[in-house]
C-alpha cells in the first residue's frame, strides 16, 4: 500500500485534484495459487486511520469497510477487455501463454467514485458472469 496525489490518476469524479489517493496493490490467491493482480485507489479522507489502509481489509473486503464508514454503495461499473499480459504480469501470474482479462471496476456512493480497481487475471479458467435488474 502507498499514497499519491489524486491529479495522477484524473478518473475519480468528486476527488479533488490536490487530495490524496490511497493504492492498495495485491496479488489475490486460491489455494495459494495466485489468480488475480488487484490494484485499488480510495480517497484518503476515506481512508485515513481504518482497516482500508491495512494489509488485511478484513471479511467482505474493501466494499464492506466503505459501507461500515457509512459510504452506501450504489452504483458499480465494471469495463472487461482482453489483452496478452506484460512480462511482469505473466511473472506474478506464474501465466503460461495466452491472454489475461482485464476489469476496471468503479464503485460509487451517491454521485461520489469510492474506489477504483484494476484487476488482472488469467484468460483460461476465468468466467466472468454479469446479471441485473431490467428497469
Amino acid at each position: 500500500m502507498w499514497f499519491e496525489p489524486a491529479q495522477d490518476y484524473a478518473e475519480l469524479p468528486g476527488v479533488a485534484e490536490d487530495s490524496e489517493l490511497c493504492v492498495r496493490d495485491r496479488v489475490m490467491r486460491a489455494d495459494g495459487e495466485p489468480v488475480m493482480l488487484a490494484v485499488s485507489r480510495l480517497p484518503r479522507d476515506i481512508t485515513r486511520g481504518t482497516a482500508l489502509e491495512g494489509t488485511d481489509t478484513g471479511p467482505g473486503g474493501a466494499l464492506a469497510r466503505l459501507e461500515e464508514a457509512g459510504f452506501e454503495i450504489t452504483r458499480h461499473e465494471e469495463i472487461v477487455s482482453a489483452r496478452m499480459p506484460d512480462a511482469n504480469e505473466r511473472q506474478l501470474l506464474d501465466l503460461g501463454s495466452g491472454p489475461v482479462l482485464t476489469v476496471r471496476r468503479r464503485t460509487w456512493s451517491g454521485d461520489r467514485v469510492v474506489e477504483a480497481t484494476d484487476m488482472v487475471m488469467s484468460g483460461i479458467g476465468y468466467e466472468l458472469r454479469y446479471a441485473w435488474d431490467a428497469d
